[in-house]
């Protein structure tokens, strides 16, 4: 999702409802399986078409 114009990590933070922007970063520097995090992203994404 960082990835995409005009998101950035605040905003990533609070769709997700953490209360600080620690807690996303924690999970965005966790080691994710790269190919299902995108999975999850593109469906996500989706969602709102």
């Amino acid at each position: 999702m960082l990835n995409l114009d005009g998101i950035n990590i605040y905003d990533i933070s609070k769709a997700l409802g953490h209360s600080s922007i620690a807690i996303t970063n924690d999970y965005l520097k966790a080691n994710f399986q790269k190919d299902r995090t995108d999975q999850i992203n593109k469906d996500f994404i989706n969602s709102f078409k």
